[in-house]
């Protein structure tokens, strides 16, 4: 399942814990709700359940790591679609201009025909 708007603006909150827990393995308990929080979210989107023992740190910690890891990999994706986008945006822009202006058409007249 991917990550809703909802669920990532969610998790974007404790952004700061992923990045310590990830890079330097250690983390500072976020408090009860955003451990409940992050733990339904990662439940919802990867079907599955961690041991989550609120009273482990090593748990709390295996948890912040495993939805650090689904979030930086959603923000990714984010970004690589914005940065298509404008891709896409700049080509279209660019063949715009190349294209060649059309010229006034000359007006022609056309003769009308006499009655024979």
């Amino acid at each position: 399942m991917e990550m809703t708007d909802e669920q990532f603006n969610t998790l974007a909150q404790y952004e700061q814990y992923y990045k310590t827990a990830l890079e330097c393995n250690y983390s500072r308990y976020p408090g009860r709700a955003a451990v409940d929080t992050m733990f339904n979210i990662h439940r919802a989107i990867t079907g599955s359940r961690l041991n989550l023992n609120r009273s482990c740190s090593v748990c709390i910690l295996n948890l912040i790591k495993s939805v650090g890891k689904l979030y930086n990999q959603e923000k990714a994706r984010r970004i690589a679609v914005q940065l298509e986008a404008q891709r896409i945006a700049e080509e279209m822009m660019a063949k715009k201009e190349e294209e060649p202006k059309p010229d006034k058409a000359k007006k022609t007249t056309r003769k009308k025909k006499t009655a024979e």
